[in-house]
């Protein structure tokens, strides 16, 4: 069946390679009826030359691509997205609000470093670990992006023609503000982006004032969307990284149980005693490679603010931030 709808909307699933530990990005080629790219890798020469690569092997080049759309703004998603459109002319879409990150990219990385490293303090990341973290990743983020405008900012309910049918826009914000799925309602359909992945669970990345909407909360929004996005019963999901889905209610499911599960080992920790978000992620993650420090310290505070808001912990510190248990969880 996947392979049958694929082959019905003329869709291409193109595997390149990344430098991040996520591994490959997947790339999605439509033929017509204007030749477009889902999600784009990351800036650099091999990147390119690997979806050049694919490319050719169905009969096209980057020069024939008129529209490239962006699923959510992270750079292994749009990161070559200027040097495309600068050979094809293509046309770049993105979510309206998540825009600014590709437009002004290079000021955004400046305040994103600046939000990741107090981020990491006030979770009482030892100040080494900081420094050796945010410095490698963030030099490694001006190297694989740059900015590119946008020509059209897409809101939830916008369509676009893909193959011979209708997909609609569909905000699905969690992993960051501004995710979109790229659905068709007639056959159940969808291109996920990192919302919702096949073999890992997509980070509901914490967000630092100068990008996120006031008062958002990545991991409580994430469930929303992945609530939200069972009542639609897909049948198949078009992930950006790794295999594509088949039953996507059923991985919802799996989601929704292993975020339950997880907010009960931590309330089961908290409950010998107060500890902040570090002292958490040595517990949960004992053996954590440094590429992922910033994965889990915002998956831990996603789950503290869940906890906090259902009544289940308490704040005993700001600077550190330090937790305690509250209550007990039905």
């Amino acid at each position: 069946m996947p392979q049958n709808l694929l082959t019905q909307y003329a869709i291409h699933r193109l595997p390149i390679r990344t430098p991040f530990p996520i591994g490959r990005i997947n790339c999605y080629f439509v033929e017509a009826p204007v030749p477009t790219l889902i999600d784009v890798p990351p800036r650099g020469a091999s990147f390119l030359g690997e979806l050049q690569a694919g490319l050719k092997n169905l009969g096209y080049t980057l020069r024939d691509v008129k529209r490239i759309i962006v699923t959510h703004p992270h750079i292994d998603h749009f990161g070559s997205a200027s040097t495309i459109a600068g050979q094809s002319e293509a046309e770049v879409w993105v979510c309206r609000e998540g825009a600014g990150w590709l437009e002004h990219y290079e000021a955004s990385l400046v305040e994103e470093e600046r939000f990741s490293r107090d981020f990491l303090m006030n979770a009482a990341v030892p100040a080494a670990w900081v420094e050796q973290t945010t410095s490698g990743f963030f030099r490694l983020a001006r190297e694989v992006a740059q900015s590119v405008k946008p020509s059209r900012y897409l809101i939830e309910g916008d369509e676009v023609l893909l193959g011979s049918a209708l997909f609609k826009f569909v905000a699905v914000p969690g992993h960051t503000p501004w995710c979109m799925m790229i659905c068709n309602e007639r056959d159940r359909i969808a291109f996920t982006g990192d919302f919702l992945l096949k073999e890992v669970s997509s980070n509901a990345l914490c967000q630092g004032p100068h990008a996120a909407p006031q008062g958002y909360k990545s991991l409580k929004t994430y469930l929303t969307s992945l609530r939200k996005v069972k009542e639609m019963d897909l049948r198949l999901a078009l992930p950006g990284h790794g295999d594509v889905i088949e039953q996507p209610s059923e991985r919802i499911e799996e989601l929704l149980a292993f975020i339950d599960k997880r907010k009960g080992l931590m309330h089961d920790i908290l409950s010998k005693g107060a500890q902040t978000p570090f002292q958490i992620m040595n517990q949960l993650f004992p053996e954590l490679p440094e590429s992922e420090l910033f994965l889990a310290i915002s998956e831990i505070m996603g789950h503290l603010e869940v906890l906090e808001e259902e009544g289940f912990v308490k704040r005993c510190g700001e600077k550190p931030l330090c937790f305690s248990a509250d209550a007990q969880p039905l």
